[in-house]
C-alpha cells in the first residue's frame, strides 16, 4: 500500500518525519506479497519470500510509538534476511490513540496465526517462527514471546515462537518504568501490567 492509501495518523515530530521518508525511500524498490489477517487497512502483512528458503521465518513489526507507522517501512531490512534464506515478514497493527490497548497485541497475534497457517506456500515452516521489531514493534515481539496465554485461542502450539529479537522496546509500564508519560496505547487505567513483557517471563 502507499502512504496516501492509509487513514490519517498522529503526526511525527520532524525527526521522526525524516526516519519515515528514509524508511519509505530505502523501501520503495524491494517488492513484498501483502496478505490481510482482517478487514482494517492496518490489518495487512507483507511476505518477502527467499530465493532459497531454509525454512526459517522473521516476522518483525515496524515502531512508531504505537501512534504511527506502516509495515512497508521495513521492507528494507528483508533483502540481508532473504539472501540468508529467511523468509521476511512484515506485519501491520492498528493504532492508538483510536485503538487502544489490547487491540494492537490483537493483531500482532492475528499476524502470527496468519503466518503459522500460510507461510508454508511461500518456503517457511511454521515451526520455525521468529518475531522481532523495533521500539512499539519490539515491545509487541516482546509481549507475544513472553505470554503463554494467546496460543491456545488460535490453535497454535504454546511454544509457536521459537526466539525473539526486541529492539529499542520498552518492557514494562509499571511503577519504575522511569517513562516520562504514559503511553497512550495503553487506555483505561489497569493494563500497565498485562502490557509489560517483563511481568510475563516464565521461569
Amino acid at each position: 500500500m502507499r502512504r496516501e492509501d492509509y487513514p490519517p495518523q498522529e503526526p511525527l515530530s520532524e525527526v521522526g518525519e525524516r526516519y519515515s521518508a528514509e524508511c519509505w525511500r530505502r523501501s520503495s524498490d524491494i517488492a513484498g506479497k501483502e496478505h490481510g489477517y482482517g478487514a482494517d487497512p492496518y490489518q495487512r502483512l507483507l511476505v518477502f519470500p527467499a530465493a532459497r528458503p531454509d525454512g526459517r521465518v522473521l516476522i518483525f513489526w515496524h515502531g512508531g510509538g504505537w501512534t504511527s507507522g506502516y509495515k512497508e517501512w521495513m521492507g528494507f531490512m528483508a533483502p540481508a534476511f532473504t539472501a540468508a534464506g529467511v523468509t521476511f515478514v512484515s506485519p501491520g497493527y492498528r493504532l492508538a490513540p483510536q485503538h487502544v490497548f489490547p487491540a494492537g497485541l490483537d493483531d500482532c497475534i492475528a499476524a502470527v496465526a496468519w503466518v503459522h497457517r500460510n507461510i508454508g506456500k511461500f518456503g517457511g515452516q511454521p515451526d520455525h517462527l521468529y518475531v522481532g521489531g523495533h521500539s512499539a514493534g519490539g515491545h509487541y515481539a516482546a509481549l507475544l514471546a513472553a505470554r503463554r496465554d494467546w496460543q491456545a485461542a488460535q490453535s497454535i502450539p504454546e511454544d509457536v515462537i521459537k526466539g525473539c529479537l526486541p529492539i529499542s522496546g520498552v518492557y514494562f509500564f509499571t511503577e519504575g518504568s522511569g517513562l516520562s508519560n504514559r503511553p497512550r496505547f495503553l487506555g483505561p487505567a489497569g493494563n500497565e501490567h498485562a502490557a509489560s513483557p517483563l511481568h510475563h517471563l516464565q521461569p
